[in-house]
């Protein structure tokens, strides 16, 4: 499953991985250079 939210500020995609059972956030915030700065969260709660 993957979800995409975007707006003029940050744009957050969700992704779970069957396979492990994990939750991955990406948190994508376009800075004044033009790059992508990622953050990546993982949630084991449902493992």
């Amino acid at each position: 499953m993957l979800r995409i939210i975007d707006n003029s500020l940050l744009t957050i995609r969700l992704e779970f991985d069957c396979v492990s059972g994990k939750i991955c956030i990406w948190l994508l915030n376009p800075d004044t250079g033009g790059t992508l700065e990622v953050h990546r969260l993982v949630s084991n709660r449902f493992s």
